[in-house]
């Protein structure tokens, strides 16, 4: 360590390198951005108010038979029309976006929890720790994910619990690999050595300041797991494994309406539509967090 890296007049008073800082410009970075993540957050805070409201919004009980007609077409009385039960279809869509909404956040608290400190952990203390980590993390990307998340719910139990554990399970590795990966490129700079060199603590190094450089990644990925848990609880649930009826998602819905696809595909059609524009707003809103949360801008040109 060279005493020119302690005594530099352009560091900070923590002995930190100005210029390798994490920006402070945030702002700006949002002033920047284009339409496609402002597009992103509004479809995603959209379906969380509506998901949020669903109960008081709804115009009729989801669960029991409104009308006389079965696969009704969309009218006044019911926006979407009628399943084969005489259900409303558009209070169903309702109440399901708030499992999907549920699972969505919940997957993404827990992995980026519990993912992203493991990543830092192993990352950081390198030898013996990242070994058992990586392997860990290794023996679970051999197996195809949405097999583990079958073989999981089996073994636990259909229920919007289970799902959410099988998913988590399913997530964590590629949050562990990529926040390691973040914090391995980061851990050997010259404004990381100067701190250890001045006494400061790991913890400390961790989340002031190795921490912030990590974070764009780990946003992204979050975000891209988000989606990918939106997309599995469907999945799930389509396949009679989720969620169970009659409680609705947008997954069974679609498994309920497609034995009756030549006579009213409106009722696989919604729930698709709904899937759709929900983790196109998602991916779209990753796209803008990678930018306001990287520190260096290496994703903006």
């Amino acid at each position: 360590m060279r005493t020119s890296e302690l005594t530099d007049p352009t560091s900070t008073a923590e002995g930190l390198p100005e210029e390798e800082a994490p920006p402070r410009r945030r702002a700006a970075v949002l002033r920047e951005l284009g339409w496609m993540p402002l597009a992103g957050f509004a479809v995603v805070a959209f379906v969380i108010v509506v998901a949020a409201l669903a109960p008081w919004i709804m115009p009729h009980d989801p669960l029991v038979s409104t009308s006389t007609q079965r696969f009704a077409g969309p009218s006044a009385a019911h926006w979407f029309g009628t399943d084969g039960y005489s259900r409303d279809v558009f209070s169903r869509m309702l109440l399901g976006s708030r499992v999907s909404i549920f699972v969505g956040f919940v997957v993404t608290a827990t992995v980026l929890l519990v993912g992203g400190v493991l990543g830092l952990v192993a990352g950081y203390a390198g030898g013996l720790v990242d070994s058992i980590v990586g392997r860990i993390v290794d023996v679970l990307l051999a197996v195809p994910g949405i097999l583990l998340a079958i073989a999981i719910v089996a073994f636990l139990g259909p229920g919007i619990q289970n799902v959410c554990i099988a998913i988590s399970i399913h997530q964590l590795p590629a949050m562990v690999r990529v926040v390691r990966g973040a914090t391995l490129s980061v851990r050997k700079r010259p404004f990381v050595r100067a701190g250890r060199a001045v006494g400061m603590g790991h913890t400390r190094l961790l989340l002031r300041h190795i921490g912030p450089f990590v974070l764009g990644v780990a946003m992204v990925q979050a975000t891209l797991g988000f989606a990918d848990a939106v997309l599995y609880e469907a999945a799930l649930s389509y396949l009679g494994i989720g969620v169970q009826l009659p409680e609705p998602t947008w997954g069974n819905m679609i498994s309920e309406a497609q034995s009756f696809l030549t006579r009213q595909p409106l009722n696989a059609i919604f729930p698709g539509l709904g899937l759709t524009l929900l983790l196109l707003g998602v991916n779209f809103l990753g796209d803008g967090l990678r930018d306001v949360f990287d520190p260096e801008g290496r994703y903006r040109s």
